[in-house]
């Protein structure tokens, strides 16, 4: 047990996760017949916690307190229904988080887990890539939120936080009866407010306790998980790309393209050093409408790229950026338009292509037509498309389909609501 200074307070909600056992061996002058162990990017201390507290878990209980009045963690077991080898059933060590800040009037309360020893982790070269998960159980009816936060500390003190939020819970549900996971991205920890946070030398894992709660822990493991709960697309790039732009998509490239959908709608990507392509499916009953020629486009039916250049600018930002773009491409006169500089484009061309109801566009968007460098492969960027519906009558937009901002106002402005976009070099086309 070791007492630790107060946190900042931050919103909390819930969190789940599911584990792995993982077990951190040397790889160097192994035997021969030693099997090695699974990694992520050779990071090997997936295992946090699994089952059995140790010398290297403590928590906070001021000794005037009551421990059930403020933060108890206790070891149990659990008999599961399956049995070993000689027939007797498996017993599973796991622990008890019981809390209730209210109730003992309790100051800051929390659980510290420095696995693999108290030794520093380097997590710097998974932080795109994994994440912790939590093997829980509720030990009295089911729950929906859980009033926890978490945290990696490195041996400078510096800290990197999560909340418990809505989307790290499995199927928005901790069950009583079975185990349940929660999943926290490293990619969706507050990396804004943690600029100092040295991911090579990571101490310990915090929890953070609030209001009241009661739970079992079984495990905590770090898991490959790409990126965080932010879409993505992966776009091909080749230093060149012979395609003809007939509406067609009919050239091999398009076939290493892999697509995004939402809603009724599908998108591809291209690249190369000179050019953006996109191409745009779905179908529709009424002939496409959209008599608008300036900003006023996104009234009718219409295709919004948005997408920043500087893979460096926080994405977590709720303004646009001088390198951040934004227009519109006129699905029924193929005219489109600069949000940004509030000016029609001139240079990008659109090709389509019908079959009955199914539309498809072909576009090409020069890099020189927004006055643009070339992209960086294998970084990280930002993009956001969206579809709007025209009403019969043509007069007003009826419905708009976004794809990572589905269901939030604003992406137009708020390069926070976009996916994410990284350019990948194309494989060699036989």
């Amino acid at each position: 047990m070791q007492a630790k200074i107060i946190i900042p307070f931050l919103v909390l909600t819930m969190l789940l996760v599911s584990c792995v056992e993982m077990k951190d061996q040397a790889i160097f002058d192994a035997p021969a017949d030693q099997e090695i162990p699974v990694g992520i990017k050779n990071f090997y201390a997936l295992n946090v916690f699994e089952g059995k507290m140790n010398g290297e878990h403590w928590f906070s209980k001021p000794p005037e307190i009551e421990s059930k009045e403020c933060l108890d963690i206790t070891s149990t077991y659990f008999i599961t229904s399956e049995l070993d080898e000689n027939g007797e059933a498996i017993v599973e060590p796991a622990m008890r988080w019981t809390w209730d800040k209210q109730a003992g009037d309790c100051d800051w309360m929390g659980l510290g887990l420095g696995w693999d020893g108290w030794s520093g982790k380097d997590l710097s070269r998974i932080t795109d890539n994994a994440a912790i998960q939590l093997k829980v159980r509720s030990v009295k009816g089911d729950l929906k939120s859980l009033p926890l936060a978490a945290c990696l500390e490195d041996y400078g003190d510096n800290q990197l936080w999560i909340g418990f939020h809505p989307q790290v819970i499995e199927n928005g549900v901790i069950k009583e009866d079975e185990w349940s996971n929660v999943t926290l991205p490293l990619a969706e920890f507050e990396w804004d407010i943690a600029q100092d946070i040295d991911m090579s030398n990571i101490k310990q894992m915090i929890v953070q306790f609030e209001a009241a709660g009661d739970l079992y822990v079984k495990e905590i493991n770090v898991i490959p998980f790409k990126g965080g709960f932010t879409k993505r697309i992966e776009i091909p790039h080749a230093a060149e790309l012979d395609l003809n732009l007939d509406g067609l998509a009919s050239e091999n490239s398009w076939d290493q393209a892999k697509g995004v959908a939402f809603s009724s709608y599908q998108v591809k990507s291209l690249s190369d050093d000179e050019n953006l392509y996109f191409l745009l499916n779905f179908e529709s009953e009424q002939d496409l409408i959209n008599p608008f020629k300036d900003g006023g486009m996104w009234n009718g039916d219409g295709f919004e790229i948005a997408f920043t250049t500087n893979h460096e600018l926080n994405k977590k930002r709720a303004f646009m950026s001088s390198s951040d773009q934004h227009f519109i491409i006129n699905l029924a006169n193929k005219h489109v338009w600069d949000y940004r500089n509030s000016a029609l484009i001139e240079g990008i061309e659109v090709a389509e292509s019908k079959k009955e109801n199914a539309y498809q566009f072909e576009i090409q968007v020069p890099l020189s037509s927004l006055d643009l460098d070339p992209f960086t492969t294998n970084v990280k960027y930002q993009m956001e498309f969206a579809v709007g519906k025209s009403s019969a009558d043509g007069t007003k937009r009826e419905m708009q389909y976004k794809w990572n901002s589905e269901g939030k106002d604003g992406f137009y402005a708020k390069p926070a609501l976009w996916g994410d976009m990284s350019l990948t070099p194309l494989a060699k086309i036989q």
